[in-house]
């Protein structure tokens, strides 16, 4: 797949390192922050490898943006906050040891 790696307004500079760092590596991949350079990158990388993602945001609005993407290997979640106890599948989530890629894109607030 080609990806748009523009960056021109400042959004998506990280989109080449990004996909490098996913076929680089193996493993699930998680996402915390979703967007629209990264979420649909993420997607259709992992989709091809057969690879799980997650990918989880504390906006309920911006989630649901990105539902689209759910599927039975890609979880969409929305999480209240990232302190660790927020949710259960927050939980779950650092809890797990072996992830391929941690990509961090969270609003700054």
């Amino acid at each position: 797949a080609k990806f748009d790696y523009r960056g021109g307004d400042g959004h998506g500079t990280h989109q080449a390192a990004l996909h490098a760092a996913v076929l680089a590596s193996s493993g699930p991949v998680v996402e915390f922050g979703m967007g629209f350079f990264s979420t649909p990158m993420l997607h259709e990388l992992c989709l091809a490898s057969g690879r799980s993602l997650f990918s989880l945001d504390t906006d309920v609005a911006w989630v649901a943006r990105f539902k689209h993407f759910e599927s039975d290997t890609h979880r969409v979640i929305h999480v209240p906050s990232w302190e660790p106890g927020a949710s259960p599948e927050l939980d779950l989530v650092y809890a797990e040891a072996a992830w391929g890629v941690v990509f961090v894109d969270q609003h700054p607030e």
